[in-house]
C-alpha cells in the first residue's frame, strides 16, 4: 500500500510539473532587459531586475574579479559616455528548477561599432513570490581571440539561407550537379524511412532515376532558423518546416565552412504526426 501511494505521489508530482507554465519567454525577456537598460543607461530600471546582493564576476585568462554592485550602477548611468556600448547575444542557453534558473549567453561586445571582445554571460535568476525573475548573480567570461563577430554573422545567416533555398531548388529542377554539390563529400542524408541514411555518394547512385526528369522532388520552406558557432563561426545549425508531398515535414541540418564556401554535413529529414492523430498512427502501425 506505502509503494502504491508512493508511485501516486511520483504521478502527481509529474502532472504537477507538466502543468507549470513555461518560464523560458519571461526568462529571456528578464535577461533582454537586463541589456537594454545597460544600453540605455536605465540605472533605475536596471536596479528593478537586481536583487539588492546581487554577484558580479569576470573571468579574464586565470583572473577572477569582483565588481560591486554599486559601482556597476554608477557606469551604468554615467551619461554621456566616451564609447557607444553594444552587446551582442548569439544564443540562449536556459535550465530551469522551480524557483532557479540560469542562462547561458555567448556575447560579442563593442566599442564605437569596433569588435572589443567577446565571452559568455552566465546568469543565474530566482523567481520572487510574484513571479517576476530577479538576477542574483552574473559571471562572464572575456577573451578577444575567436570571437564571432556580427558581420560575419549576418552575413554567414544569409549566405546559409541562400544555399538552402538553392539546395531545394536543384532539387525541382532535376540538377544533380546543383544539389549534390552543396553536400560535402562525407555528407549524411537521412530519409523518412528507417532504412534511409546515405552518404552523399550513396544517395546520388540511388536517386539517380529520380533526377532524370524535374521534379526529383519539390520541398517548399514554410520556415527556416539557423544558428551560428560563437566560436569562430565554422559550424552551423539550421531547422526547417516543410511543405512537401507527403504533408507537413521537419528537417534539421548541420553545416561547416570549408574552403570560403558553406556545405551541408548532415541533413535530416522527419515526417510529421499531428498530437491529436498519435494514437491512431500507433493504431495503423499495428495493423500493419
Amino acid at each position: 500500500m506505502k509503494n502504491l501511494c508512493f508511485l501516486l505521489g511520483l504521478v502527481l508530482l509529474h502532472s504537477s510539473l507538466w502543468a507549470q507554465k513555461d518560464e523560458r519567454p519571461a526568462l529571456i525577456a528578464t535577461v533582454d532587459s537586463f541589456f537594454v537598460y545597460l544600453h540605455t543607461g536605465d540605472s533605475a530600471q536596471m536596479r528593478s531586475l537586481l536583487a539588492p546582493q546581487m554577484e558580479l564576476l569576470t573571468v579574464a585568462g586565470d583572473k577572477v574579479q569582483r565588481s560591486p554592485l554599486p559601482a556597476f550602477l554608477m557606469a551604468i548611468a554615467r551619461q554621456p559616455r566616451l564609447q557607444e556600448w553594444e552587446e551582442k547575444l548569439w544564443d540562449y542557453r536556459l535550465q530551469i528548477d522551480g524557483p532557479l534558473a540560469t542562462v547561458w549567453t555567448p556575447y560579442s561586445f563593442y566599442l564605437d561599432g569596433n569588435l572589443s571582445h567577446c565571452g559568455a554571460n552566465h546568469f543565474t535568476l530566482r523567481q520572487k513570490a510574484d513571479g517576476q525573475w530577479q538576477i542574483i548573480s552574473l559571471v562572464d567570461s572575456r577573451r578577444r581571440e575567436n570571437c564571432l563577430e556580427q558581420s560575419w554573422a549576418e552575413e554567414s545567416q544569409a549566405k546559409i539561407d541562400t544555399l538552402m533555398d538553392q539546395w531545394h531548388l536543384a532539387a525541382k529542377e532535376a540538377d544533380a550537379d546543383g544539389f549534390f554539390g552543396k553536400m560535402t563529400k562525407e555528407g549524411i542524408y537521412i530519409g523518412t524511412d528507417a532504412s534511409e541514411r546515405w552518404y552523399r555518394d550513396e544517395l546520388r547512385s540511388w536517386a539517380k532515376g529520380a533526377f532524370k526528369q524535374a521534379p526529383a522532388w519539390d520541398f517548399s520552406v514554410k520556415e527556416r532558423h539557423v544558428r551560428i558557432d560563437e566560436q569562430g563561426g565554422k559550424t552551423a545549425w539550421a531547422d526547417e518546416l516543410l511543405d512537401t508531398w507527403m504533408g507537413p515535414c521537419r528537417a534539421t541540418a548541420v553545416l561547416s565552412y570549408q574552403n570560403g564556401e558553406w556545405k551541408i554535413e548532415h541533413y535530416q529529414l522527419s515526417m510529421t504526426v499531428p498530437n491529436e492523430k498519435v494514437k491512431a498512427y500507433l493504431k495503423w502501425l499495428k495493423q500493419k
